[in-house]
């Protein structure tokens, strides 16, 4: 479960394309700058959040391997 959330941010984060994160208000998607402010901070917190959970899915591995190696 977590590798697949692990996944699903690093698509968000790190995945080809363009990204927007947007109000739904027409009239708030005007102002480009903020907007785009915005949107970076986004990306980078759906970044951290890959990085974070990348680093939880690793280490269920590593562990699931060891006590598998530990059975043996």
């Amino acid at each position: 479960m977590i590798t697949s959330i692990a996944l699903l941010f690093d698509w968000v984060a790190f995945g080809p394309g363009e990204r927007r994160f947007t109000s739904g208000s027409p009239s708030a998607n005007a102002a480009v700058g903020p907007l785009q402010l915005q949107g970076m901070l986004v990306r980078l917190l759906f970044a951290i959040g890959a990085v974070l959970f990348n680093l939880m899915a690793l280490w269920a591995w590593m562990r699931a391997l060891w006590r598998k190696a530990a059975r043996a």
